[in-house]
């Protein structure tokens, strides 16, 4: 069930690989997250796993586990993608 969000919420979407997360074998860890600047926090994470994956693909995984709907979702460049934009509109945002 997703939470709901104070009305007028905005959600800002970014993705952060954590600098020496990188070892030996070990890919670097890439995280994708949906920030809500109204409660001061993280709604929403998914791990990007960057030899299979990319942020495009994980941001319209994500937002299906977010309360979309009449919000304003912002994000850098990489997010102006059809895919992305679908999945905001298809649940209302």
């Amino acid at each position: 069930m997703k939470a709901a969000l104070p009305p007028g919420a905005a959600l800002a979407m970014d993705g952060k690989s954590f600098r020496g997360s990188r070892y030996a074998d070990y890919p670097v860890v890439h995280l994708l997250a949906a920030y809500c600047d109204a409660i001061s926090g993280v709604i929403g994470q998914r791990a990007v796993e960057t030899d299979k994956s990319n942020e495009i693909k994980e941001a319209a995984e994500l937002l299906k586990g977010i309360p979309v709907k009449g919000k304003v979702i912002t994000g850098d460049a990489i997010f102006t993608q059809r895919k992305v934009c679908k999945a905001i509109l298809e649940q209302g945002g």
